[in-house]
Protein backbone atom coordinates (compact mmCIF):
# COMPACT_ATOMS: atom_id res chain seq x y z
CA UNK A 1 0.00 0.00 0.00
CA UNK A 2 2.69 2.24 1.18
CA UNK A 3 4.03 1.57 -2.74
CA UNK A 4 1.08 2.70 -4.22
CA UNK A 5 0.50 5.90 -2.49
CA UNK A 6 3.62 7.04 -3.13
CA UNK A 7 3.37 6.54 -7.05
CA UNK A 8 -0.05 8.03 -6.75
CA UNK A 9 1.61 11.24 -5.20
CA UNK A 10 4.46 10.80 -7.56
CA UNK A 11 1.97 11.30 -10.47
CA UNK A 12 -0.01 13.96 -9.07
CA UNK A 13 3.41 16.32 -8.93
CA UNK A 14 4.19 15.51 -11.93
CA UNK A 15 1.00 16.36 -13.41
CA UNK A 16 1.08 20.07 -11.00
CA UNK A 17 4.66 20.30 -12.54
CA UNK A 18 3.91 19.81 -16.03
CA UNK A 19 1.10 22.49 -15.64
CA UNK A 20 3.03 25.04 -13.99
CA UNK A 21 5.80 24.73 -16.74
CA UNK A 22 2.83 24.85 -19.63
CA UNK A 23 1.85 27.96 -17.90
CA UNK A 24 5.06 29.37 -17.74
CA UNK A 25 5.57 28.55 -21.22
CA UNK A 26 2.48 30.05 -22.42
CA UNK A 27 2.70 33.44 -20.24
CA UNK A 28 6.20 33.95 -22.03
CA UNK A 29 4.79 33.37 -25.71
CA UNK A 30 2.17 36.06 -24.74
CA UNK A 31 4.59 38.55 -23.50
CA UNK A 32 5.79 41.56 -25.67
CA UNK A 33 9.37 41.18 -26.79
CA UNK A 34 11.15 44.76 -26.34
CA UNK A 35 11.83 47.09 -28.14
CA UNK A 36 15.14 48.24 -28.83
CA UNK A 37 16.50 51.73 -29.18
CA UNK A 38 19.69 53.58 -29.63
CA UNK A 39 19.40 57.08 -28.87
CA UNK A 40 21.92 59.73 -28.53
CA UNK A 41 23.20 60.90 -25.26
CA UNK A 42 21.24 64.23 -25.37
CA UNK A 43 17.82 62.62 -25.58
CA UNK A 44 18.48 59.58 -23.53
CA UNK A 45 16.48 61.45 -20.40
CA UNK A 46 13.52 62.50 -22.65
CA UNK A 47 13.50 58.87 -23.83
CA UNK A 48 13.59 57.72 -20.75
CA UNK A 49 10.16 59.56 -19.87
CA UNK A 50 8.62 58.59 -23.57
CA UNK A 51 9.12 54.98 -23.22
CA UNK A 52 7.37 54.77 -19.52
CA UNK A 53 4.59 56.20 -21.62
CA UNK A 54 4.59 54.40 -24.18
CA UNK A 55 4.92 50.97 -22.15
CA UNK A 56 2.21 52.15 -19.92
CA UNK A 57 0.18 51.93 -22.69
CA UNK A 58 1.13 49.51 -24.79
CA UNK A 59 2.62 46.85 -22.38
CA UNK A 60 5.51 46.99 -24.96
CA UNK A 61 8.75 47.14 -22.83
CA UNK A 62 11.94 49.13 -24.37
CA UNK A 63 15.70 48.68 -23.97
CA UNK A 64 17.19 51.48 -24.77
CA UNK A 65 21.00 51.96 -25.69
CA UNK A 66 22.97 55.54 -25.82
CA UNK A 67 25.78 56.84 -26.63
CA UNK A 68 27.33 59.78 -29.52
CA UNK A 69 25.62 59.74 -33.01
CA UNK A 70 29.45 58.37 -34.57
CA UNK A 71 29.21 55.79 -32.24
CA UNK A 72 25.74 54.09 -32.63
CA UNK A 73 26.21 54.89 -35.92
CA UNK A 74 28.80 52.55 -36.69
CA UNK A 75 27.43 49.93 -34.54
CA UNK A 76 24.31 49.90 -37.07
CA UNK A 77 25.95 49.69 -39.82
CA UNK A 78 28.10 46.70 -38.10
CA UNK A 79 24.68 44.89 -37.91
CA UNK A 80 23.78 46.24 -34.48
CA UNK A 81 19.97 44.83 -33.61
CA UNK A 82 18.16 48.19 -33.03
CA UNK A 83 14.83 48.37 -33.92
CA UNK A 84 14.92 52.46 -34.03
CA UNK A 85 17.36 55.14 -33.67
CA UNK A 86 17.22 58.55 -32.33
CA UNK A 87 20.37 60.78 -33.76
CA UNK A 88 21.57 64.11 -32.12
CA UNK A 89 21.76 64.87 -36.28
CA UNK A 90 19.94 64.75 -39.90
CA UNK A 91 23.25 63.53 -41.55
CA UNK A 92 23.53 59.66 -40.22
CA UNK A 93 20.02 59.24 -40.53
CA UNK A 94 20.49 60.48 -44.42
CA UNK A 95 23.56 58.06 -44.75
CA UNK A 96 21.61 54.97 -43.08
CA UNK A 97 18.58 55.93 -45.52
CA UNK A 98 21.14 56.30 -48.97
CA UNK A 99 23.05 52.79 -47.45
CA UNK A 100 19.52 51.52 -47.37
CA UNK A 101 19.32 50.70 -43.71
CA UNK A 102 15.86 52.20 -43.17
CA UNK A 103 12.89 50.69 -43.55
CA UNK A 104 10.43 52.04 -46.47
CA UNK A 105 7.22 51.32 -47.20
CA UNK A 106 5.80 52.14 -50.74
CA UNK A 107 8.51 54.40 -51.00
CA UNK A 108 7.64 56.12 -48.19
CA UNK A 109 10.93 56.26 -45.43
CA UNK A 110 10.21 56.22 -42.18
CA UNK A 111 13.14 58.52 -41.13
CA UNK A 112 11.80 62.30 -39.83
CA UNK A 113 12.71 65.29 -37.36
CA UNK A 114 11.68 64.68 -34.14
CA UNK A 115 13.18 67.78 -32.57
CA UNK A 116 15.85 70.72 -32.80
CA UNK A 117 18.47 70.89 -29.87
CA UNK A 118 19.61 73.74 -27.89
CA UNK A 119 23.03 74.68 -26.97
CA UNK A 120 24.17 75.97 -23.61
CA UNK A 121 26.83 76.53 -21.68
CA UNK A 122 26.77 75.54 -18.16
CA UNK A 123 29.54 76.25 -15.17
CA UNK A 124 29.95 75.59 -11.74
CA UNK A 125 27.53 77.90 -9.40
CA UNK A 126 30.65 80.30 -8.08
CA UNK A 127 31.53 81.28 -12.11
CA UNK A 128 28.88 83.31 -13.71
CA UNK A 129 29.01 85.53 -10.69
CA UNK A 130 32.22 86.30 -10.52
CA UNK A 131 32.68 87.09 -14.16
CA UNK A 132 29.82 89.06 -14.50
CA UNK A 133 31.23 91.32 -11.11
CA UNK A 134 34.56 91.91 -13.28
CA UNK A 135 33.06 93.04 -16.45
CA UNK A 136 30.01 94.97 -14.37
CA UNK A 137 27.58 93.25 -16.20
CA UNK A 138 24.47 91.97 -14.76
CA UNK A 139 23.80 88.05 -14.38
CA UNK A 140 21.18 88.11 -16.78
CA UNK A 141 22.23 90.12 -19.36
CA UNK A 142 25.85 88.46 -19.62
CA UNK A 143 26.16 86.34 -22.92
CA UNK A 144 28.13 83.07 -23.43
CA UNK A 145 30.65 85.01 -25.92
CA UNK A 146 31.42 87.86 -23.60
CA UNK A 147 31.69 85.37 -20.68
CA UNK A 148 34.35 83.33 -22.26
CA UNK A 149 36.19 86.04 -23.54
CA UNK A 150 36.45 88.18 -20.87
CA UNK A 151 38.00 85.15 -18.29
CA UNK A 152 40.76 86.18 -16.11
CA UNK A 153 43.83 84.89 -16.57
CA UNK A 154 43.36 82.80 -13.77
CA UNK A 155 41.00 80.68 -15.05
CA UNK A 156 43.65 79.64 -18.05
CA UNK A 157 44.29 77.68 -19.13
CA UNK A 158 40.34 77.16 -19.66
CA UNK A 159 39.18 73.39 -19.57
CA UNK A 160 35.80 73.77 -21.08
CA UNK A 161 34.53 70.20 -21.89
CA UNK A 162 32.56 69.46 -25.08
CA UNK A 163 31.82 66.26 -27.21
CA UNK A 164 33.61 64.86 -29.62
CA UNK A 165 32.90 66.68 -32.63
CA UNK A 166 34.22 64.06 -35.12
CA UNK A 167 31.32 61.33 -33.39
CA UNK A 168 28.63 63.96 -31.54
CA UNK A 169 26.37 66.80 -33.52
CA UNK A 170 26.71 68.76 -30.29
CA UNK A 171 30.16 68.57 -30.10
CA UNK A 172 30.24 69.83 -33.51
CA UNK A 173 27.72 72.83 -33.10
CA UNK A 174 30.11 73.85 -29.74
CA UNK A 175 33.24 73.70 -31.62
CA UNK A 176 31.55 76.06 -34.88
CA UNK A 177 30.02 78.27 -31.91
CA UNK A 178 33.62 78.65 -30.73
CA UNK A 179 34.85 79.17 -33.77
CA UNK A 180 32.09 82.09 -34.60
CA UNK A 181 33.52 84.32 -31.76
CA UNK A 182 36.93 83.81 -32.39
CA UNK A 183 37.82 81.39 -29.87
CA UNK A 184 38.43 78.35 -31.09
CA UNK A 185 42.79 78.99 -31.67
CA UNK A 186 43.27 80.07 -28.62
CA UNK A 187 41.13 77.56 -26.43
CA UNK A 188 41.18 74.55 -28.61
CA UNK A 189 44.50 72.63 -27.33
CA UNK A 190 42.91 72.78 -23.73
CA UNK A 191 39.66 71.98 -24.41
CA UNK A 192 38.24 68.56 -23.01
CA UNK A 193 36.80 66.59 -25.47
CA UNK A 194 34.30 63.97 -24.44
CA UNK A 195 32.98 60.79 -25.94
CA UNK A 196 29.30 62.30 -26.11
CA UNK A 197 27.39 65.35 -24.39
CA UNK A 198 26.39 62.97 -21.38
CA UNK A 199 30.37 62.87 -20.15
CA UNK A 200 30.51 66.97 -20.59
CA UNK A 201 27.50 66.82 -17.55
CA UNK A 202 29.64 64.26 -15.77
CA UNK A 203 33.11 66.44 -15.59
CA UNK A 204 31.31 69.15 -15.18
CA UNK A 205 28.96 67.83 -12.60
CA UNK A 206 32.21 66.30 -10.79
CA UNK A 207 34.19 69.54 -11.18
CA UNK A 208 36.84 67.74 -13.44
CA UNK A 209 35.88 70.74 -15.55
CA UNK A 210 34.53 74.32 -15.10
CA UNK A 211 32.81 74.79 -17.56
CA UNK A 212 31.08 72.73 -20.51
CA UNK A 213 28.95 73.01 -23.94
CA UNK A 214 26.16 70.88 -23.59
CA UNK A 215 22.36 70.24 -24.61
CA UNK A 216 19.60 72.61 -22.83
CA UNK A 217 17.35 69.48 -22.15
CA UNK A 218 20.25 67.59 -20.13
CA UNK A 219 19.77 70.22 -17.20
CA UNK A 220 16.19 70.41 -17.50
CA UNK A 221 15.87 66.61 -16.49
CA UNK A 222 18.76 67.85 -13.81
CA UNK A 223 16.60 70.64 -12.26
CA UNK A 224 20.08 72.86 -12.58
CA UNK A 225 19.55 76.38 -11.45
CA UNK A 226 18.92 78.74 -14.67
CA UNK A 227 21.10 81.41 -13.29
CA UNK A 228 24.05 78.29 -13.61
CA UNK A 229 23.68 78.46 -17.56
CA UNK A 230 23.71 80.52 -20.29
CA UNK A 231 21.75 79.96 -23.82
CA UNK A 232 24.12 79.89 -26.72
CA UNK A 233 22.29 81.96 -29.34
CA UNK A 234 20.75 79.63 -32.53
CA UNK A 235 22.84 81.65 -35.48
CA UNK A 236 25.98 80.98 -33.84
CA UNK A 237 26.35 77.39 -34.61
CA UNK A 238 24.48 75.20 -37.41
CA UNK A 239 20.76 74.34 -36.48
CA UNK A 240 20.77 71.06 -34.37
CA UNK A 241 17.93 68.79 -36.66
CA UNK A 242 17.80 65.51 -34.73
CA UNK A 243 16.15 62.92 -36.65
CA UNK A 244 14.84 59.31 -36.01
CA UNK A 245 14.52 56.15 -38.35
CA UNK A 246 13.55 52.69 -38.25
CA UNK A 247 15.86 50.37 -39.05
CA UNK A 248 15.23 47.97 -42.19
CA UNK A 249 16.75 44.97 -39.81
CA UNK A 250 14.29 45.80 -37.06
CA UNK A 251 13.65 42.51 -35.45
CA UNK A 252 10.38 44.57 -33.77
CA UNK A 253 9.35 46.20 -36.86
CA UNK A 254 5.56 46.67 -36.49
CA UNK A 255 6.19 47.48 -32.99
CA UNK A 256 9.08 50.07 -34.16
CA UNK A 257 6.53 51.79 -36.59
CA UNK A 258 3.88 51.54 -33.96
CA UNK A 259 6.28 54.02 -31.40
CA UNK A 260 7.20 55.88 -34.74
CA UNK A 261 3.86 56.75 -35.55
CA UNK A 262 3.32 57.38 -31.48
CA UNK A 263 5.57 60.14 -31.49
CA UNK A 264 3.66 62.61 -33.70
CA UNK A 265 0.75 62.85 -31.13
CA UNK A 266 0.34 66.16 -29.51
CA UNK A 267 0.97 65.30 -25.94
CA UNK A 268 4.01 63.47 -26.52
CA UNK A 269 5.05 66.78 -29.17
CA UNK A 270 4.80 68.85 -25.88
CA UNK A 271 6.47 66.45 -23.77
CA UNK A 272 9.57 66.63 -25.79
CA UNK A 273 9.44 70.47 -25.98
CA UNK A 274 8.87 70.78 -22.89
CA UNK A 275 12.30 68.66 -22.60
CA UNK A 276 14.12 71.84 -24.14
CA UNK A 277 13.89 70.93 -27.89
CA UNK A 278 11.92 72.64 -29.98
CA UNK A 279 9.78 70.31 -32.12
CA UNK A 280 8.92 70.93 -36.03
CA UNK A 281 5.60 71.94 -37.47
CA UNK A 282 3.14 69.80 -38.55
Amino acid sequence: MGLIKSQIVLRHLCVTFIGILSFSAASVCHAEKPLHIAVASNFKSTLDVLAQHFTASTQIPIIISQGSSGQLFAQIENGAPYDLFFSADQARPKSLELLGLVFKNNDTSYRKTYGIGKLILWMKPNQKKRISEQIHIEINHLSASQYLKNLPPSEHPLRLSIANPNTAPYGIAAKSFLQNINLWPTLQKDIIRAQNVGQVFQHVQSGNSPLGILALSQLHYAKVNQQHYIAIPPQLHPAIIQQVVVLKSAPQRDQAMQFYQWLDQQSIRALIQQAGYSVPLK
